[in-house]
């Protein structure tokens, strides 16, 4: 962002306050809400903000013995589901692709806390 390969020195030379992500074109009047409710601690058009929904695992349990990790997530019917798994928050481990049915999905991590003692783990 601020960056023009074209011609230089056209480069964004400032700080970025607040930013937001809408799911269209604002109005003007939009746009003018938006910059007074910024002043003064307001929401910012939130019902225009995109959702990014991803599924909140739940029931999560680890088997102290087997170092099994247990959890399950909500899922859509046919959505694509991906768990990974990371020690690290940085570098991610795809561990499975999973296709949804509408209904909860159990996910077992076979070993997953007897090679680290620390893991994170996502679904997107």
């Amino acid at each position: 962002m601020g960056d023009d390969n074209c011609c230089g020195g056209r480069e964004f030379n400032g700080q970025i306050d607040d930013l937001a992500v809408f799911t269209r074109a604002l109005t003007d009047d939009e746009i003018a809400n938006a910059f007074t409710a910024g002043q003064t601690g307001g929401t910012i058009i939130a019902s225009l903000a995109p959702v990014f929904p991803s599924p909140l695992p739940s029931d999560l349990t680890i088997d102290p013995q087997t170092g099994n990790v247990h959890f399950s997530f909500d899922t859509d019917p046919f959505g694509t589901y991906r768990i990974y798994r990371s020690p690290n928050l940085t570098n991610w481990t795809l561990l499975d692709t999973v296709l949804g049915d509408g209904t909860p999905y159990p996910y077992i991590h076979v070993d997953g806390f007897t090679d680290d003692p620390v893991q994170f783990y996502r679904v997107e």
